[in-house]
Formats: structure tokens, sequence, C-alpha cells
């Protein structure tokens, strides 16, 4: 086997191999084994999660800080990574999100929507490559899914977008 170690080339995205690195993986291309070695203590492996070029650095977060019944996440194009919040209702609703840098008028069709449970925490991942919105975004709750019918202020919002 040899020590090898890998990163990815920034210029491409793939992973390059680096030999003799302290702590690295060992790999066996002939069997397709890998191997840790744990000798030093603390030692990660050489094991770290590169930033991918592609995605950049983290989202940044719109949040409400009382109940609402909206939040505009982004008001200009962008990429919804996800969305989490509690819906303090004794009741069920939907949460949407609406490709819109205004509040969305009563019965506009949203691009996502979540069931949220009666006093229960709700969420929603997009992925490591989000999804795209070519307006803005904007958050809601509704009483119905297919349709916009805005709710009262009783969900705390968070949005992750960039």
């Amino acid at each position: 086997m040899s020590n090898v170690t890998y990163q990815n080339d920034i210029s491409t995205g793939n992973p390059k191999p680096q030999t003799q690195t302290e702590g690295a993986a060992d790999v066996n291309v002939a069997s397709g084994s890998v191997g840790l070695d744990n000798s030093v203590p603390g030692v990660t492996n050489a094991v770290t999660l590169a930033a991918n070029p592609a995605i950049g650095a983290s989202p940044s977060n719109a949040t409400t800080t009382i109940y609402a019944n909206s939040l505009l996440i982004k008001a200009s194009p962008g990429k919804l990574f996800g969305f989490s919040g509690y819906n303090s209702k004794g009741s069920a609703q939907w949460i949407q999100i609406h490709d819109s840098a205004t509040l969305p008028a009563e019965a506009a069709v949203p691009k996502v929507i979540v069931y949220a449970a009666a006093t229960s925490n709700f969420s929603f991942d997009a992925g490591v490559y989000g999804r795209e919105f070519a307006n803005g975004m904007y958050m809601v709750n509704s009483s119905t899914g297919p349709t916009k019918t805005i709710g009262s202020a009783d969900v705390w919002f968070d949005g992750q977008y960039k």
C-alpha cells in the first residue's frame, strides 16, 4: 500500500494525490481497499472537507425575530439552500416559498411547499447546490398548500440563501 492523501484540485474540483503525509489514508488501488492510520493520537488521517469551488462560502440567513406570517428571504435572484422554523399554531398549516421579491398576491402558486404540523418544527433542505429563484425568495404560511392563503402571525421563519 502507498500512503496517499486526497485533496481537491482547485482548478478541476477533482481529487489529486499527495504522497508521504503522516496519518494519511492507505489506499490500495489494485484491491480498492482503504486503511486509516490511527497510530498518532489526534491525527485526523488527513481527511478534511474542502470547500467546493462551484458552491463557494456558506449561505446567508434571513430570520424573523418574532412570530410572523411571512419573511422576505432575498429580494433579488439567488439560490435557496433550505429553511426551517416553528409553527406555534394549534393546527397544521403549509409553509410556501414563492419566486418573488415582494409579498405574493393571494392565490399565488408557490415553488416549494412544506407541511407544518401543529405546534411543531419544520424544515426543508434544497441540497448542496440549492434551488434557483429568478426574482427573489418570499416565505409565507398558508392554510392551503397549492395556492397562497396567508395565515396569522404564528410562525418563526429562517431561510438560508445565496
